[in-house]
């Protein structure tokens, strides 16, 4: 499997504040059948983590990973909020994207897909490729779910999360994640965790719902095909004997 949005690097967010704590992280998301994990630490006014802290904290990490035994290869990128993608130089959202080409960009519940639509279109400038995280928790989205129709005709990818899937993200969100889903308006499905303890990873809970409704291949196009699709495209492949 292949996590595409997780807070798993110590101390650089709201994710994990200790390498113990990142290594117990791991350890789930590892046990939950996840073999590399794209790390996303907020890029925003509230967590401005520069793509140098999210490096050094994925080499501290990975040798801690090496060192407990958990084989799991780590992908460093960002979730940026939707102003930070409208507003910092390009050069500095190509830097934080997968590849060099993949963004991941946050929606929340206040969003409008009028800011996406516009985020969108100038990351399409620059050759890059948006990727919209959990727009199931966004009350446009929920209101009217094919508000995202354009958004993906223009270039756009939908990433639910599969804490929306179960009782944690509320009655609102979850139909929305679930309808997405049924509509085939979703590209990928990742954990969105952010510790062992607080904000776990949910993964077991979404694959045991998404196969029993949807079948064990769409499970599989979510968390691995499509994912490594997109890791495919930028060029990145797995080092060698990690």
């Amino acid at each position: 499997m292949i996590d595409t949005h997780c807070h798993l690097l110590p101390g650089v967010d709201d994710g994990p504040a200790t390498i113990a704590a990142a290594v117990e992280l791991a350890r789930v998301l590892s046990g939950h059948g996840v073999e590399i994990a794209v790390c996303t630490p907020h890029w925003s006014r509230a967590f401005p983590t520069t793509h140098g802290q999210a490096a050094a904290a994925r080499a501290v990490l990975s040798d801690a990973l090496r060192d407990a035994g958990i084989d799991l290869d780590l992908v460093v990128s960002a979730e940026l909020s939707e102003v930070v993608a409208a507003t910092h130089a390009l050069a500095e959202i190509r830097e934080r994207s997968i590849g060099g080409r993949i963004v991941i960009v946050e929606l929340v519940r206040d969003s409008l897909p009028i800011h996406a639509a516009a985020v969108t279109r100038r990351l399409a400038s620059a050759g890059m490729t948006t990727v919209l995280a959990h727009p199931e928790r966004c009350s446009e989205i929920q209101r009217d779910p094919h508000l995202l129709d354009p958004l993906r005709a223009a270039g756009a990818r939908v990433q639910i999360v599969a804490p929306s899937l179960t009782e944690h993200g509320g009655v609102h969100t979850r139909d929305t994640a679930w309808e997405l889903l049924r509509t085939g308006r979703v590209d990928v499905l990742a954990s969105d965790a952010h510790g062992a303890g607080r904000r776990p990873s949910e993964l077991r809970a979404a694959e045991a719902f998404v196969t029993e409704r949807l079948g064990s291949a769409t499970w599989r196009e979510l968390t691995y095909e499509a994912p490594q699709r997109l890791l495919e495209d930028v060029g990145w492949t797995r080092a060698p004997g990690s």
